[in-house]
């Protein structure tokens, strides 16, 4: 008998603990989560839209370097244009007779 009426007390208590913990301690690290997730996402966020605008300038400005590369090659193609030699210029081949 003594040992269960001490099993029961035992059993009493961690239940009451459980009771505590979950009204109490639980809210209390739920907000302490909530307060280091907050202060880290203050700390990450200017950093990583940081570095998205940098690499978003990086790229415009080598869209930029390509557009006007192109165009340069257009105007020199433009001016230069190939001539296609002339039909009776090119070898002929022989007429098969039947």
């Amino acid at each position: 008998m003594h040992f269960a009426a001490y099993h029961s007390s035992i059993s009493r208590m961690v239940s009451t603990v459980r009771l505590f913990l979950s009204l109490y301690a639980m809210p209390i690290f739920s907000a302490i989560g909530l307060g280091i997730t907050i202060v880290v996402l203050q700390i990450m966020v200017p950093k990583v839209f940081s570095e998205l605008e940098t690499t978003a300038i990086l790229f415009l400005h080598g869209a930029q370097a390509s557009a006007i590369t192109a165009t340069s090659l257009a105007a020199t193609a433009n001016v230069h244009s190939l001539a296609l030699p002339d039909a009776s210029d090119m070898p002929q081949a022989p007429q098969i007779r039947e």
